[in-house]
């Protein structure tokens, strides 16, 4: 049979049209889409579609790569381009124009029944179907306790409509119970660096080989910079607060404020940390952890990045043990250096206020092997000039390009370039 909304039929067909049909064209999703003054025609090995005639019938054409696509009578149909003869084709069953159906609700009975109606000498007509009225909370205690959602979205699949408030549900208070959501982001956001810190400590982990079992972590919220520091105990982070505050304040930058969590392990010390030096001290609500989400975020980054490079590097779990602190501590120093899906530059440059000029091409991959010369010792012909040591961190505080090696011989770590 052939399908053709044009207005003619074309050429090579005229003469082969026996009869004019309506049929309904079944989609994959179940949506049927009726068809009118349907040509048919013997001996086509193919069902055409006029897409201009759709168009004159309201339809609407959008088009993209090997596919179009026709909104028509509420339906979308997509034509796929055949690499083979280059029409578009569309994938839909051929049925017959069925009877016209209406659904009747008798007010005293719940069930719906149906109603057929025969058309003598009459092309089929759509018929208004009528919607049966639910109550919104009755379909939730019926419907499995959706929520407001999923009861309007499958009220509407299934041709009902819902009214009246969705009430408070007893039974899904009590299961469902969570907290309110909690926005990451702050109500009085920074202007300026060092005007709010996040702190947080991070821990227990296995000792390293100063005994250092947690790191402490510090964000400033404007330039997001980035310290750690690296302590055998948890309450020590009120020591690691005021000398970084006594730091800022002899560089004249003031800190209003300073975030953490409600951890009774240093609240009174911390406490008279930030009242010393003019702090306030903001404090998360017990059970969200979101209110510190940048510096419990960054810890997370920190750890995965550090732990990332021992695994590169091929260090056994003993020696991953041994030196987390280390990669921890050159993971935050490289993170400073680098810039993020936020900001256009990078937290070195937004904090001390110059390009980290030199340093990048001065990185080396954490692990490598380095060969450093010895010194101090009276050199023989046959004597080896230097000895080989593992790169486990950069030097701060020295000239770029200095080194922190780690001798596997003497186990100890020192500073070369």
């Amino acid at each position: 049979s052939l399908f053709n909304f044009a207005a003619r039929p074309t050429m090579f067909i005229r003469n082969k049209v026996k009869m004019n049909s309506d049929l309904i064209l079944s989609m994959r999703n179940g949506n049927e889409i009726p068809l009118k003054d349907v040509r048919v025609v013997e001996d086509m090995k193919k069902n055409i579609i006029s897409i201009g005639r759709i168009l004159d019938d309201g339809g609407m054409l959008f088009g993209k790569d090997n596919s179009l696509i026709v909104k028509y009578k509420g339906n979308l149909m997509q034509f796929r381009k055949s690499m083979k003869d280059g029409l578009y084709y569309l994938k839909a069953d051929v049925m017959p124009a069925r009877t016209e159906r209406a659904y009747s609700i008798n007010s005293d009975d719940t069930r719906w029944r149906v109603v057929e109606k025969e058309h003598k000498g009459k092309p089929p007509m759509q018929v208004k179907t009528r919607l049966r009225m639910m109550n919104r909370t009755e379909a939730h205690e019926k419907w499995g306790h959706g929520g407001k959602d999923h009861l309007d979205k499958t009220a509407k699949y299934y041709g009902i409509k819902l009214c009246g408030k969705l009430q408070g549900c007893t039974g899904c208070g009590l299961v469902k119970a969570k907290s309110k959501a909690v926005s990451r982001s702050r109500h009085d956001r920074a202007l300026r660096k060092g005007f709010r810190l996040f702190i947080d400590t991070a821990g227990p982990y296995p000792a390293t080989r100063g005994g250092m079992r947690y790191f402490h972590c510090i964000v400033d919220d404007y330039t997001d910079y980035t310290w750690v520091f690296f302590a055998k105990h948890k309450n020590q982070m009120p020591k690691f607060v005021k000398q970084l505050l006594d730091q800022m304040k002899g560089k004249d930058i003031n800190v209003e404020y300073i975030r953490c969590d409600n951890a009774g392990e240093h609240m009174d010390k911390l406490q008279t940390v930030c009242r010393n030096h003019g702090v306030d001290l903001e404090y998360t609500a017990p059970g969200t952890p979101k209110q510190n989400g940048r510096v419990e975020r960054r810890i997370a980054v920190l750890w995965q990045r550090g732990m990332a490079m021992m695994v590169h590097a091929r260090m056994r779990k003993k020696a991953q043990a041994k030196f987390w602190g280390e990669a921890v501590n050159t993971s935050c120093f490289l993170g400073n250096l680098m810039l993020n899906s936020v900001n256009n530059t990078s937290p070195y440059e937004a904090w001390f206020g110059e390009k980290p000029t030199g340093w990048l091409k001065k990185c080396v991959e954490f692990g490598r092997i380095g060969y450093i010369p010895k010194k101090h010792t009276l050199k023989k012909k046959l004597d080896t000039k230097g000895f080989p040591a593992v790169m486990v961190g950069y030097a701060l505080g020295h000239a770029k390009g200095t080194y922190r090696m780690y001798n596997p011989e003497t186990k100890r770590i020192i500073r070369s370039k």
